[in-house]
């Protein structure tokens, strides 16, 4: 997701940009959910156990 969010990927030849401009762009947006989706479980996680008796 590191390389995502910043348009490149990893052909196991090393990180080479995004040459598409749409598909970088849907690639950083995807990178952008599932980090927010991460966030957001992690914090709802804490806050279940912060709150736990």
């Amino acid at each position: 997701m590191a390389l995502a969010a910043r348009g490149r990927r990893d052909p196991d030849t090393g990180p080479v940009p995004i040459e598409d401009p749409a598909e970088a762009a849907a690639t950083r947006a995807a990178a952008r959910r599932i980090h927010a989706a991460a966030a957001l479980s992690a914090a709802a996680a804490t806050a279940a156990l912060l709150l736990a008796p």
